[in-house]
């Protein structure tokens, strides 16, 4: 019960920060610099980063309401798949502009909404499949 406490209250005070974040804006946040790019880089790349926390705040809450078997399982991937996520959205390099004819690049919001999509899709699959199982074996 304590891990589904800890997983709930730090992914929704990340979550709610970065909603306020979001919200506000990078351009405001740095309005003492002189709205410098560099600055609106790094708050747009750390936005972004951290962007994966929101589904996993949505599903321990889901998850939260659920048999501990349910949790555990979920946890076990939801863990390791968001660190990897916001592993991969950082490690992605921002794509260069310019240059002559079609160019399809990903960049880190493209990377952390395909990783975001991946994790809610294995996480409902998880979820579902464990809570039919623990169903099934009850009756």
């Amino acid at each position: 019960m304590n891990t589904k406490i800890i997983l709930l209250a730090v992914s929704g005070i990340i979550s709610v920060l970065l909603l306020v974040l979001n919200h506000v804006g990078t351009e405001n946040l740095c309005v003492w610099s002189g709205g410098d790019t560099a600055c609106i880089s790094k708050w747009f790349d750390i936005i972004i980063t951290f962007t994966p926390i929101l589904p996993l705040f949505l599903f321990s809450l889901i998850t939260f309401f659920m048999r501990e078997h349910v949790f555990r399982n979920w946890a076990r991937f939801a863990l390791p798949g968001v660190a990897l996520s916001m592993l991969l959205t950082f490690l992605t390099p921002e794509p260069e502009t310019g240059g002559f004819g079609p160019q399809i690049v990903l960049g880190k919001s493209d990377t952390a909404l395909v990783t975001s999509a991946l994790f809610v899709l294995i996480s409902v699959g998880i979820i579902v499949g464990t809570y039919i199982a623990t169903r099934s074996r009850i009756t």
